[in-house]
């Protein structure tokens, strides 16, 4: 694949086209340093709404985010090790596999991944689940609160 660009040169007007070559296959997502990018959180919620403001607002606070509906989406993506996932935003609650089971999974594939776990029910257990890498929201919150919690836990 080529890529090019145009480079104009002040104070005399001067143009000059630089062809750049690019073969993706000899690049890998471990040659760039992620370090620099901003946070990614994963958000699986099977509410709709819920969802869709957890990405506005996550998006808003300057944070990468991927989404899902369920467990098994989630699962395949955080099985793609090209998507970086800081953080697992999830509720407990889902069709399927629950929350806590996908954070068991994603732990297994990404042991250094931090949790959010949001649930409508305040009493849900939260025993053996929470540690310095997890945090747990009962709804209803502020919406901000849950980009607080997740800097929180960065």
């Amino acid at each position: 694949m080529n890529m090019q660009a145009e480079l104009q040169s002040q104070p005399e007007p001067t143009t000059d086209t630089v062809i750049l070559e690019f073969d993706p296959r000899k690049f890998s997502i471990d040659q760039f340093d992620l370090s620099l990018a901003e946070p990614t959180v994963l958000i699986v919620d099977d509410e709709l709404l819920i969802r869709d403001l957890l990405v506005e607002v996550m998006q808003n606070r300057g944070f990468t985010v991927l989404e899902a509906a369920d467990a098994e989406q989630a699962s395949v993506i955080l099985g793609n090790m090209n998507n970086r996932v800081d953080v697992l935003i999830s509720d407990i609650r889902l069709p399927g596999m629950d929350g806590r089971e996908l954070a068991k999974v994603a732990r297994n594939l990404r042991p250094d991944l931090k949790v959010l776990f949001l649930s409508g029910y305040a009493s849900a257990p939260r025993e053996g689940y929470l540690d310095s890498s997890t945090e747990f929201m009962a709804k209803p919150f502020r919406i901000n609160e849950v980009a607080e919690h997740v800097e929180a836990l960065l």
